[in-house]
């Protein structure tokens, strides 16, 4: 793999700094879906537990064997649940596992880890207004909700209690692409480029540029810094 520096790239870096929105997000292996959900469930494709790793979309019978996130939880005496329904677009990396797979109703693995709700982010506002949603949870969403889960969870679950009551401490929101990546919105232009761009006739400066690039009278604002603030949960 390689890269380019700011150096190399000045007028995109620049526009990645003004412009740059999602830039926060991570893949834990550069491929496809499934492998990267295997983390996010199993903490594994495969490889760092001494097993051939999971490069494909691929959901093998008998399933995968290694100990899922579940499983470490349940024998810690961590409490966690996965929010799913009927229709879960086969996100669910749990069901991958052959453990999972022959759980049946009454085993913790089947209850926490493969129960399908009628309405997921219901049954999360209802273990929130009733005091027992779990330290971890996973909740993922229909097919037709898949981009809506995080906003749907957040919301009606800070209606259902206040700041100082919230008991919920951390739960896991699931994608169904693993390939989530920066966005860049490119207007405006910044200038002094904006008519370059626009013009099939011309060329950008093919030698680094000095300084900044910013449109006249633009002041890029200063961002946040972030702190990390241990779970209450987990201490």
């Amino acid at each position: 793999m390689s890269y380019f520096t700011r150096e190399d790239l000045p007028f995109y870096y620049e526009l990645y700094s003004n412009f740059a929105v999602g830039d926060a997000y991570y893949q834990s292996t550069f491929t496809c879906t499934c492998p990267n959900r295997l983390h996010l469930f199993a903490g594994s494709n495969g490889l760092s537990v001494g097993q051939e790793a999971s490069m494909e979309n691929n959901e093998p019978t008998p399933g995968f064997d290694w100990v899922t996130m579940g499983e470490q939880l349940e024998e810690a005496g961590v409490s966690w649940r996965n929010y799913q329904e009927e229709d879960n677009f086969d996100d669910n990396g749990f069901a991958w596992f052959d453990n999972y797979m022959n759980a049946k109703s009454g085993d913790a693995l089947f209850d926490k880890g493969m129960h399908r709700e009628k309405d997921a982010i219901e049954a999360f506002e209802k273990d929130v207004k009733d005091n027992t949603l779990p330290q971890v949870s996973w909740i993922i969403a229909p097919a037709n909700k898949s981009g809506e889960v995080e906003r749907g969870a957040k919301r009606r679950a800070n209606s259902a209690v206040s700041s100082d009551e919230n008991r919920a401490c951390s739960y896991l929101r699931t994608r169904r692409a693993s390939s989530v990546s920066t966005s860049i919105i490119l207007i405006p232009h910044p200038n002094p480029f904006r008519d370059l761009l626009r013009s099939s006739q011309s060329t950008l400066p093919t030698t680094p540029l000095p300084g900044r690039i910013s449109p006249p009278g633009y002041s890029r604002p200063s961002r946040p810094t972030q702190t990390s603030t241990p779970s209450p949960c987990l201490s």
